[in-house]
């Protein structure tokens, strides 16, 4: 999916040719991710992801 940072929202960067997704925290992905830790699982868009790390 991606790398997210929840911050105010900047849409999407290139970073070091690395794409980051800037995001609210108001967002529903946001929303839906914080609190997580890695391992952990969360459902968006009737897919599921996998929490790989957490900075």
């Amino acid at each position: 999916m991606g790398n997210f940072y929840i911050v105010c929202s900047l849409g999407e960067i290139d970073f070091h040719d690395e794409k980051i997704f800037v995001i609210s925290s108001q967002t529903p992905l946001a929303k839906t991710i914080l609190g997580k830790k890695k391992g952990d699982i969360f459902e968006m868009n009737n897919q599921k992801f996998t929490i790989e790390e957490v900075i």
